[in-house]
């Protein structure tokens, strides 16, 4: 037996890498654009409350109130108060027409915030408990 060399085939394994990394981006681009996004549906009955009856659709709405702060002073039905004076008038209000009452702070731009936490202080000491909060882009005539 002749001595046989042997080949050395480590140059001849090349693996082609170029192709391979083409294939894997065209395999993750087609799963990509292919594959949908699985939404969870729940689907749950509501029990909605139907209409009121006809009876409570009558209710009167409470008595409003408006009340005027301005910067330098309390405007109650177009007479100008001070803080001593409104609380008397809130005090009044809360006997004669309830806690049910709602006022309607009405606040100028140009008022201190001092002025309205003191009205509203006093309001709460009135027992008025209900009041909605307005701004006035200009204060009251004179």
């Amino acid at each position: 037996m002749a001595n046989k060399k042997k080949k050395d085939y480590s140059e001849d394994a090349e693996v082609p890498i170029a192709a391979m990394i083409d294939v894997t981006f065209l395999l993750l681009i087609y799963f990509i654009v292919t594959s949908k996004e699985i939404v969870d549906e729940a689907w749950v009955s509501v029990n909605l409350p139907g209409p009121p009856p006809p009876e409570a659709q009558q209710e009167e709405p409470p008595p409003t109130i408006d009340v005027f702060v301005q910067s330098d002073r309390y405007v109650y039905q177009g007479n100008n108060k001070d803080l001593d004076d409104m609380e008397r008038t809130l005090v009044g209000i809360g006997s004669a027409m309830g806690e049910d009452v709602v006022i309607n702070v009405k606040v100028s731009l140009k008022a201190k915030h001092e002025r309205l936490v003191l009205l509203l202080d006093r309001m709460n000491k009135a027992g008025l408990q209900k009041f909605n909060l307005h701004s006035l882009k200009e204060p009251l005539s004179q």
